[in-house]
Parts: C-alpha cells; sequence; structure tokens
C-alpha cells in the first residue's frame, strides 16, 4: 500500500495518469495479481496484491517502476508525507 498527498483540486490529473501511467505498469508486472486506486481528501492510495516478496523486489528494480516513479514526481502532483507498507496476506476474498 503506497500513500501520500496530494493536490485536491487536481484529483481529475491523478487519476488520469493512474489509468494511463500506474495501471499499465501494474499489468506489466506478471506478479501483480492485482490495484486499486483510492482517495479521501487529499489522501491517495495505490494499493496492489503481489504473489510474494520477490515479486515486489523484482517490480521496484525495474526501469519501467522507476520511470513510471519518476514521472509522477514530475508532475507536481504530490505533496506532503508518503508511505508504503507492505504487508503478508492472511485471507482474500474478492466475491463471486
Amino acid at each position: 500500500m503506497w500513500w501520500t498527498e496530494f493536490d485536491l483540486d487536481r484529483l481529475d490529473e491523478l487519476n488520469e495518469f493512474a489509468r494511463t501511467r500506474s495501471t499499465p505498469m501494474f499489468e506489466a508486472f506478471t506478479g501483480c495479481l492485482g490495484h486499486l486506486f483510492a482517495h479521501q481528501d487529499d489522501r491517495f492510495l495505490a494499493a496492489s496484491t503481489w504473489i510474494g516478496h520477490h515479486a515486489i523486489g523484482v517490480a521496484e528494480a525495474s526501469s519501467l517502476y522507476r520511470e513510471t516513479v519518476d514521472a509522477l514526481a514530475g508532475t507536481g502532483l504530490l505533496h506532503g508525507e508518503q508511505s508504503i507498507e507492505v504487508f503478508d496476506i492472511s485471507s482474500l476474498n474478492m466475491g463471486e
């Protein structure tokens, strides 16, 4: 899970970046099982599910990940604190 603060007046731009840049990035990694984007006020969340810690490491070491992160940082959309949290999944139910 990656949390950040962002310029709330630019939510549409952040959602567009997520749709056009971040989604294809996640989809390019075979170890990524899925992702979601959400926001609450001026906090934005990108949550992704992976086959394991190794798959996360492979993604983080890739040029695609680094290019996407750098492109997002260059937009000026983000401000304040950012944090990354990694959880081991005990159970997952996505419905039918």
